[in-house]
Parts: structure tokens; C-alpha cells; sequence
């Protein structure tokens, strides 16, 4: 068993005057930040606008104080303590599902790469507390063991998917925090025939997606346990620059819509 480090959290919320609605957590991807992916993209202004108050959730190393340039304004809500686990994704998922227990309402889950691992899972434990769950840009596979021997230079840069050693330059987290992250016992790979949100899913990936690649494991999966979902493919559109659609902004928030109204009547 290990102990891992907490995911970190801020609340955003709705705008004033709006129908009191379920909140909805985000969860961001490797070498990303919620900051990044999801409040400078528009997703949070957009949420807020409609009357949801938005989480924006930070995996460990990826928090404020990782970045190459920290900001000093940035301030957490909290902290979500994870549970002794054999991998960080299942810990962080029955941390998340915890967490949503602990609301005073049902929530929605928005998850992009790493992130989506996460919502898909604990939006299986959470069960009927998550209203709709959208998943973007989840990898069949786990790369991250490949990540860290790249970092680590035991790798070459040949012999990576070449979207990792780009997001890796690009990224605002030192490449001493990412390290870190890699190197955890993650236990990435899971069965979605085991494990499924019971609620209505969005999927969500960019036709050029060279790391989410098809997602017929997962559709596969949905149409044996009957769980209604929707796929999307973003044409033209990659692993890097999905999120910055508006038809994914627009989709999520339909769905977001829908599962609401269909929970209130």
C-alpha cells in the first residue's frame, strides 16, 4: 500500500442570480494544470454563466506550487485526502467519489486524459450522486511507465509517442514535479466491463488523437451494460488542442443540461 499526496481543489461559483444547479467537477491531464485546461480555456466562465458552480480539481505535483512560475494570487479551497491504494488512479477515484458523497447534492464529472481515467472510476463508485460524466481524450493504455523512463532518460525520444516529449517542453510544471508524478505506483489500466459510470456518458476525442486513439473498448463496454452515452469526434483536432473546441464546450454542457433536467423532474 502507499500514501499519496492529495488532490488539491478551488470552487468556483455560479453566477449570482441563477437557478441553484449540481456542480461540476473538472479534472485535468498529465502536465496540465486545472488553472490551464480548464479556467483560462473558458469551460469555467462558460459553466458558471449557466448557474453550475465548478470544482476544478489538481492531481499531486501539478499543484500551484510546481509550476516554473508560480502564481502568488492562487489560492486552494482544500484538499481531497486519498486513501492507502495499490495505484494512485484507483486511490484518487475513491477519493473523488468521497468527495462527492460528501456535497450536499449530486454532481457532474468532466475529466480530459488522466483526468477522464479518474472521472470514469469514481464515477462508477459514485453511482447515482453523478448526474452525467464526459470524458475526453481517455488513453486505452498506459503511457505514463514510458513517460518516466523519458524523463528519467533511460528512453529515447524515439521510442515515445511523440505528442508526450511536446506537451512535456511545453508544459508549466517543472520537469522535477512531472518526475515525481510518473514515477508513482498509478495502476492506469482498468476493464471497462468491470467498472462504468451508470449514469449518461460523452464521449470525447480529437479525430487525430494519436494517445486516446479509438474508442470502441469503451463503446463495447457501454453497450453490454446498457449505459446511454454519446461519441464525439473533433475532426482535425489532437491529444494538445481538444479542449480548446467549442462544439466539446457546447456538447458537455448540453448533456450537463439534459442529466440535470431529467434528475429535477
Amino acid at each position: 500500500m502507499t500514501i499519496f499526496p492529495p488532490l488539491s481543489y478551488r470552487i468556483f461559483p455560479a453566477a449570482q442570480n441563477s437557478p441553484e444547479r449540481s456542480p461540476i467537477i473538472f479534472l485535468h491531464g498529465f502536465a496540465a494544470t486545472g488553472e490551464q485546461l480548464w479556467v483560462r480555456t473558458g469551460w469555467v466562465k462558460r459553466f458558471t454563466a449557466e448557474g453550475y458552480p465548478c470544482i476544478i480539481v489538481d492531481l499531486p505535483y501539478h499543484r500551484n506550487e510546481d509550476l516554473k512560475n508560480p502564481d502568488p494570487s492562487l489560492t486552494y479551497t482544500g484538499d481531497i485526502p486519498l486513501p492507502e491504494e495499490h495505484g494512485f488512479f484507483v486511490s484518487a477515484a475513491h477519493a473523488v467519489a468521497q468527495f462527492i458523497e460528501d456535497l450536499d447534492s449530486p454532481a457532474h464529472l468532466v475529466g480530459f486524459s488522466a483526468g477522464a481515467r479518474i472521472a470514469w472510476e469514481a464515477s462508477s463508485y459514485a453511482g447515482h450522486n453523478v448526474l452525467s460524466t464526459s470524458i475526453g481524450g481517455l488513453p486505452q493504455h498506459d503511457h505514463l511507465p514510458l513517460i518516466a523512463q523519458y524523463l528519467l532518460g533511460s528512453l529515447e525520444q524515439e521510442n515515445i509517442n511523440p505528442t508526450f516529449p511536446a506537451v512535456i517542453n511545453h508544459s508549466l510544471i517543472r520537469e522535477s514535479s512531472l518526475k515525481h508524478f510518473a514515477c508513482l505506483p498509478l495502476a492506469f489500466d482498468f476493464d471497462p466491463t468491470l467498472l462504468h459510470p451508470l449514469c449518461p456518458i460523452l464521449l470525447v476525442r480529437g479525430s487525430e488523437d494519436s494517445v486516446a486513439g479509438d474508442y470502441s473498448w469503451l463503446t463495447e463496454a457501454l453497450t453490454e451494460a446498457h449505459v446511454p452515452y454519446e461519441q464525439l469526434i473533433l475532426d482535425g483536432r489532437n491529444h494538445v488542442n481538444a479542449l480548446t473546441s467549442g462544439v466539446f464546450k457546447k456538447r458537455v454542457l448540453a448533456l450537463v443540461q439534459e442529466s440535470e433536467e431529467a434528475f429535477i423532474i
